[in-house]
């Protein structure tokens, strides 16, 4: 879908700044200094415009849009934080381009991912925390980099003082199915995938849930619970580190 001309888009509602920051994260600086290419080609050698509608592609809305929630109504991430009984007690909406969604996330988990000490087998005292953070980044961006982008639901975060829920519009896609999932890999989006792993959030295609729960069992929590029967949305449960 990522791919897709996003009619009624022009240049204007993009922030070139970030186009210009990524490309150089793809593409050398003699390169870029040689092709005189002009600014749509530039866009359109990396899939972020179409030529033949003269629009960017929603790719390029998704990293680079100003107002991406104009083009796109379910392109924001919803947090809500409850207490034991479900009530929720506090709650944001965090829209923009794609990195500067996932920073704002990490800021929100960084702050409730509460860390104390446990004895370590002896005398000293180590600091752990309730969540393995490279965890929750993880499952995060797995959750916007698969989600549907052609539906007004936003990916869901509940932070319960258990465990953490997140809910993405979208089922299963292409050839992974319950019965393969997490071993098989398939992109609804290639292209935000592939950006995922320019700015860095992502080291390599296909181990993002493995080394997850890798993480997370290293940590103590227990491993994430994956919901993928319903082909509308995909929900993982993570559960807190218990306390000694």
């Amino acid at each position: 879908m990522d791919v897709q001309p996003c009619r009624g888009a022009s240049l204007d509602d993009l922030a070139l700044d970030l186009f210009s920051e990524y490309r150089r994260k793809v593409i050398s600086p003699e390169i870029i200094e040689e092709n005189g290419r002009n600014l749509t080609d530039q866009l359109s050698a990396l899939r972020f415009w179409d030529h033949q509608e003269n629009v960017p592609t929603y790719a390029g809305i998704i990293l680079f849009g100003i107002n991406s929630r104009y083009f796109l109504p379910g392109n924001y991430i919803q947090f809500i934080q409850l207490d034991a009984d479900g009530t929720p007690i506090a709650g944001q909406e965090i829209s923009g381009d794609l990195r500067n969604m996932i920073q704002r996330m990490e800021q929100i988990f960084e702050a409730r991912n509460l860390q104390f000490l446990e004895h370590s087998g002896g005398f000293e005292e180590i600091a752990v925390k309730t969540y393995p953070p490279f965890s929750l980044r993880e499952l995060l961006i797995n959750a916007i980099v698969h989600r549907d982008y052609t539906s007004n639901a936003p990916v869901r975060v509940s932070w319960f003082p258990d465990r953490i829920e997140i809910l993405n519009p979208g089922g299963l896609f292409g050839q992974v199915n319950p019965n393969n999932f997490p071993r098989i890999n398939d992109y609804r989006n290639p292209l935000i995938a592939e950006a995922a792993k320019m700015y860095g959030y992502v080291e390599r295609y296909g181990i993002g849930v493995r080394r997850a729960t890798e993480l997370l069992l290293k940590n103590g929590n227990p491993a994430p619970v994956f919901e993928v029967a319903d082909p509308s949305y995909v929900r993982v449960e993570i559960l807190a580190r218990p306390r000694p």
